[in-house]
């Protein structure tokens, strides 16, 4: 991780926890709904944006940033797209 100058480590961590939070509680209500392993196939999606999908040579916060962004919108897709199958 010294590629990234963790030395704005508080800031990062800070980020981080807030969007931890606002995904666990997105993915909380989303996988009791999602049938067969289509929940493990999201949590997959969802792991691999926020711990894989980064760049070395960039700056580490506004990609941490970007990657929650990302990953609450993908949630957000699917618990549309759940809430929608049940109506029907």
């Amino acid at each position: 991780m010294g590629e990234f100058n963790l030395l704005e480590s508080e800031q990062w961590f800070s980020i981080w926890q807030d969007i931890v939070m606002e995904i666990s509680e997105q993915i909380r209500k989303v996988l009791p709904q999602m049938p067969g392993r289509s929940g493990d196939e999201l949590l997959m999606g969802i792991t691999e944006i926020l711990y894989l999908h980064y760049e070395l040579d960039k700056p580490l916060i506004p990609q941490v940033k970007e990657n929650g962004k990302l990953a609450g919108k993908m949630l957000a897709m699917v618990e549309d797209m759940v809430s929608r199958v049940q109506c029907s």
